[in-house]
């Protein structure tokens, strides 16, 4: 009888420890994809040359994010988060300065690489529920960190008005430092059972390498060299749809 009682109250005490974690997780996890959408500078399309901070160039690109999030109590928690994003560059805008620099050219074609920038960072966030029963939360997220990235190559050709190669070179990668960054985000969650639901998430992504460069301003005809300290803006807004877990 009492080995009866004993493992009846051990599977009581099971059924309870289950149904208190179902109720109260600790741990997050969320996946999302989507659309970046470089912002100021980054994604400035005129390219002038010599701007202390170049525009970026960079078109609509796509970007990937994945959160761990860890439950202080029911509506705030901490996070670390992961992402990578990549962006065309608009090659036109090399185009346009090379050829306002080329008297007796007729035409510049250029072959720009993509900007591919990596982060790391370390936050918080805040849950409010949005209907009574909580199927629908909002989550605001605050993080800082680090992120990496490189001035992307791009070579280019020159013709003269007979169609004739007038000259031909490369700007090869070249790389920036680890740099401070910041995200605000905002998630709609969904939640379709007790450990899985979908969510969109806003967020506002915003960082600035820095870099001692060395130019030619009338690229690509010879000249003169200066070297000046440049700043590398890589701001974007993410709108990202995905999937998380709780447990």
């Amino acid at each position: 009888m009492k080995k009866t009682v004993a493992l009846l109250t051990g599977f009581l005490l099971i059924i309870i420890v289950l149904h208190a974690q179902e109720k109260q997780p600790k741990f997050l996890v969320e996946l999302g994809v989507g659309p970046s959408f470089p912002i100021g500078k980054f994604g400035t399309r005129s390219y002038t040359g010599i701007d202390n901070t170049p525009a970026g160039l960079a078109k609509m690109g796509l970007g990937a994010q994945v959160t761990l999030g860890f439950y202080v109590n029911e509506v705030v928690g901490l996070m670390l988060s992961s992402g990578y994003s990549v962006y065309k560059q608009d090659a036109s805008g090399y185009e346009d300065y090379m050829k306002s620099n080329l008297r007796d050219g007729s035409r510049v074609a250029v072959d720009a690489k993509s900007w591919k920038v990596g982060k790391i960072m370390a936050g918080c966030f805040y849950i409010t529920p949005l209907t009574s029963a909580e199927e629908l939360t909002l989550l605001t997220k605050l993080a800082v960190g680090v992120c990496k990235t490189d001035i992307p190559e791009y070579s280019w050709t020159a013709y003269g008005q007979d169609g004739s190669v007038m000259g031909e070179g490369t700007q090869y990668k070249t790389a920036l430092p680890w740099t401070f960054c910041y995200q605000i985000s905002a998630t709609l969650r969904y939640k379709l059972n007790n450990k899985l639901h979908v969510l969109l998430d806003i967020n506002s992504f915003n960082a600035a390498a820095q870099k001692v460069d060395t130019y030619n301003p009338l690229f690509p005809v010879p000249g003169p060299t200066y070297s000046e300290k440049r700043k590398f803006r890589l701001a974007s807004v993410n709108v990202m749809a995905g999937i998380g877990f709780t447990f």
